[in-house]
């Protein structure tokens, strides 16, 4: 082994780093010393650590005291599972050496109290939450993904003070487990200190969204984004904030997915119509919850000429779902999808693609453009 470059063998465990198996990563780092460092930098790139066994993180930090080559700043992702509460203040400790992580990602601890106010436990994961995470953006200049899996209401505040205090963040997701999300909070601030090239949200809440929204129409500076996944439900909350937020920032977003119920069909189609105004310079877009029936007229006249990828989810309606898609053969052809590149279709309940063969079928100029591959 001696006879090959160093670099030429590091590029051999870069490949094999790549897979999705950790096995044969490891056995890399067995084969000599010379493959070990190179070796670590894949097996130890992403962390998954949960409390739901308390002994696991201990373990994982012992391996780390007992390892002759630092651990933590080789970390890049860590995924932290909060399912018996908190971090404890001496894990947390240790976790801050991750000074190198890129993607943070937690789940909060599962609501466990049917009483109306908030239990200690969900207090206890607030207070958490804004000490520690802070600390996180303080450290790792490099940390752009924040995800945050909400497992009992959160007050907006707590939200606000934590993406605050994130300054390179890019990517954000949050989203509320069951019927969990935002509750409204007294005096929010506006802020200036949004993080300066936030560009993509991915929120899915069953409440509380417009808060958010209305929050970020409050804010000195706006937030301008590229991509936007917008899910959940509404739950009898107005929805202004959303749609004026989006009519502020809309011919910035190229990436657009929603599935948002609006309390109603017809409320929800005409929140996605008047979001669809508003975004001319959308490239990607996917849609949920779509009667085949509405389709031609809600696509027959889009903003956007720029869209190249669009991905529908269909509700099932028998013996009818594909001759109404028909319609859209002459859609798609018109000049205002000139740039589109592929559309699928997928079943709301299976999940499954629609057969390709029958929709080639249907929409034969769709077809003969290449766009149902």
């Amino acid at each position: 082994m001696r006879r090959f470059p160093q670099e030429l063998v590091d590029l051999v465990i870069d490949v094999v780093g790549a897979t999705a198996d950790n096995t044969d990563i490891g056995t890399c780092g067995l084969i000599c010393r010379q493959w070990l460092p190179r070796t670590r930098r894949h097996l130890f790139s992403g962390i998954d650590l949960s409390n739901a066994d308390p002994a696991s993180i201990q373990e994982f930090l012992d391996l780390v005291d007992a390892s002759c080559t630092p651990i933590l700043p080789l970390v890049k992702s860590l995924n932290m599972c909060l399912v018996n509460g908190p971090f404890t203040e001496a894990h947390m400790a240790r976790l801050n050496d991750c000074h190198a992580v890129s993607e943070l990602h937690i789940d909060s601890p599962p609501h466990i109290s049917g009483e109306c106010t908030t239990p200690v436990e969900d207090l206890s994961f607030q207070c958490w939450l804004q000490t520690h995470i802070p600390q996180f953006g303080a450290a790792c200049l490099s940390l752009a993904r924040f995800e945050l899996v909400l497992g009992s209401d959160m007050p907006l505040r707590i939200l606000v003070d934590v993406i605050s205090s994130l300054p390179s963040l890019t990517h954000l997701r949050i989203c509320g487990e069951e019927s969990y999300g935002l509750l409204a909070s007294d005096a929010v601030p506006a802020t200036d200190t949004l993080p300066p090239n936030l560009h993509t949200l991915d929120m899915s809440l069953r409440r509380g969204t417009n808060l958010f929204f209305e929050w970020l129409l409050s804010c000195d500076k706006t937030l301008v984004l590229t991509s936007l996944t917008l899910g959940g439900r509404a739950n009898g909350a107005p929805i202004w904030p959303i749609e004026a937020y989006l009519k502020r920032v809309g011919t910035e977003i190229e990436a657009l997915t929603i599935s948002y119920w609006a309390d109603g069909l017809k409320a929800t189609y005409a929140f996605e119509d008047h979001v669809l105004t508003f975004t001319n310079k959308l490239v990607h877009l996917s849609l949920a919850r779509q009667y085949p029936h509405f389709l031609g007229t809600r696509l027959a006249h889009p903003a956007s000429s720029h869209l190249a990828r669009i991905s529908i989810e269909v509700r099932p309606v028998p013996d009818h779902i594909l001759a109404e898609l028909s319609s859209l053969n002459t859609i798609l052809g018109t000049s205002q999808y000139r740039a589109l590149r592929h559309i699928s279709f997928t079943d709301e309940v299976s999940k499954e693609p629609f057969n390709i063969a029958q929709l080639r079928a249907v929409m034969p100029q769709a077809n003969q453009r290449g766009i149902l591959n």
